[in-house]
């Protein structure tokens, strides 16, 4: 201790900058992790965010995709893609319906059997789930395919009847 104290006394001005700079370089530590942290996204949180918790009282079943299946299939020249062994894809509030179409099959049809997928849903299951519709063709050098419609859920008011093409 004795000899600690007149070394104290001997560097104070280098004691008191080294000091300063340590504390001047925490500050700027934590507000480089703070920034850091508002700045990139929270990854434990859902990529969602709250939207999902709309439709967790109106679940898409495997009942309601079959009926959807039958509806697209019920069309000539229409069937289910097999994209991913999954032609219809729940996420959170949107259902993504994947198509494929021959050569024959014309714009016009494709609206239609649109229009009647539409059918198959309730009213409540419109209100809360976006939907999308997309169609392709085997053909590379098809004029009228792709294709994609989409239809937005209304909450309040009326339940839009169509997909927008």
């Amino acid at each position: 201790m004795k000899r600690i104290i007149p070394v104290l006394k001997k560097h104070k001005k280098k004691i008191a900058i080294i000091v300063v700079i340590g504390i001047v370089f925490l500050i700027l530590l934590i507000g480089l992790f703070r920034a850091i942290n508002h700045l990139t996204p929270d990854r434990r949180a859902s990529t969602f965010g709250d939207r999902c918790e709309l439709t967790e009282n109106i679940e898409i079943t495997a009942s309601r995709k079959a009926e959807i299946i039958e509806v697209v299939e019920a069309h000539d020249g229409m069937k289910m893609s097999d994209r991913d062994n999954n032609p219809i894809s729940v996420e959170c509030n949107l259902i993504k319906i994947f198509v494929l179409v021959d050569d024959a099959t014309t714009r016009e049809q494709v609206i239609e059997m649109g229009n009647n997928i539409l059918l198959a849903f309730s009213e409540e299951e419109l209100r809360f789930y976006d939907l999308q519709l997309m169609v392709d063709s085997d053909n590379m050098e098809s004029t009228v395919f792709p294709m994609i419609g989409m239809r937005h859920k209304t909450l309040h008011g009326e339940v839009d009847k169509q997909f927008v093409w």
